[in-house]
């Protein structure tokens, strides 16, 4: 740091398409969990996951969360979204990202 200069290493990225419609019971944990059995638990090491489709537009954020956060257990550096309305819907000024948790 005392130069001025970051040195980082920028992950590959692996993308997944989800075509088609869910059914009700299908949330993304179920999708992600299938992408690792079919990749593997070392599938995507130290890759960006991405994820598409539309299945994806179709899930609520909760879910598109849970997917991110367990694209680690597929060896991944991280996990992201293709933007979409829902998601410029959340990031407009003045509106709330979630509901606030009520205080106890």
């Amino acid at each position: 740091m005392a130069t001025g200069k970051l040195w980082l290493k920028v992950p590959e990225s692996m993308k997944f398409v989800f075509h088609g419609k869910l059914n009700p019971w299908v949330s993304g944990k179920d999708l992600i969990l299938y992408t690792i059995g079919q990749i593997g638990v070392d599938g995507a090491l130290y890759r960006a996951m991405e994820f598409s489709g539309q299945a994806i537009r179709t899930l609520p954020m909760a879910d598109r969360f849970t997917m991110a956060n367990m694209a680690i257990e597929a060896g991944g550096k991280s996990g992201i979204f293709e933007p979409d309305e829902s998601l410029s819907a959340m990031s407009r000024p003045g509106k709330k990202a979630l509901p606030s948790v009520p205080k106890r």
